[in-house]
């Protein structure tokens, strides 16, 4: 199934492979959720984990995944303007409830264009975009999470927690030095941070990032795969077309 919300840097283009080079595992566990193509795509597991900082992404999946029936209705009067657009983008949240502030992110995330959460997409002004695939849609990920693990901490912290031999992680994070790179308080993830964790990893890991000579330099030690990856939700001519990424994992793969 696809995600039901836009992400850039999702792994739409890319999660078939990603699944098949999936090892055995018990646990399974997205420490940067964002549009989670990969669970979304895959075989159930045992366990399930997913984690994002972003606190509105997760309480999007998690009203989505404990109170779908209350949050569907709040679609009975949908309708794609910009001045509705503009009005929940600038909405105090802290007098928000969790409904509301689920309803508010997807709204905006459907409505903006590629899911910048920022600028609303003009091309839908005359379409109302909750169809009944949209609606579908959301069904599909409210029964795929019901058995899902869903926390709102820093990736570090949910290495440590779940962190086992029979783990299988799946690492997404922001890329290194790009637009998308804000992880925290306007902060890059710290990769070197990151790395570390990964050399004393007790589980198995899969890593995905943007390919350049540091990052190249920081992996050594792990096995590293080249792929290209065609992207298209941007602005921008520049931002599309196709880039090159890595997978990084501590176990061989074929590609």
């Amino acid at each position: 199934m696809n995600s039901p919300i836009k992400w850039r840097g999702g792994k739409r283009n890319l999660r078939k492979e990603i699944i098949e080079m999936i090892p055995e595992h018990h646990c399974y566990v997205e420490p940067f959720a964002g549009g989670l193509w990969v669970l979304f795509g895959k075989d159930k597991s045992k366990t399930e984990v997913i984690n994002d900082i972003d606190k509105n992404l997760i309480n999007f999946y998690s009203v989505l995944k404990n109170n779908y029936n209350e949050f569907i209705k709040k679609f009975n009067t949908y309708l794609v303007s910009r001045d509705e657009f503009e009005y929940l983008k600038n909405a105090d949240e802290e007098e928000m409830d969790e409904l509301m502030l689920a309803y508010k992110f997807f709204y905006i995330n459907k409505n903006s264009f590629g899911g910048d959460m920022s600028s609303f997409n003009s091309y839908y002004r005359d379409t109302p975009y909750m169809n009944d695939s949209a609606l579908k849609l959301l069904k599909k990920a409210h029964e795929r999470l019901k058995t899902v693990w869903v926390e709102n901490r820093d990736y570090t912290e949910i290495i440590k927690k779940f962190d086992k031999p029979d783990s299988f992680f799946f690492f997404d994070p922001p890329y290194y030095e790009t637009n998308n790179g804000s992880y925290k308080n306007g902060k890059n993830i710290d990769f070197e941070v990151l790395q570390q964790q990964l050399k004393s990893i007790k589980g198995k890991f899969l890593l995905t990032v943007n390919d350049n000579t540091y990052i190249r330099e920081l992996m050594k030690d792990f096995y590293i795969n080249e792929v290209e990856v065609q992207y298209n939700m941007s602005k921008d001519a520049s931002g599309r077309g196709k880039f090159g990424e890595l997978i990084v994992t501590n176990y061989e793969v074929a590609i």
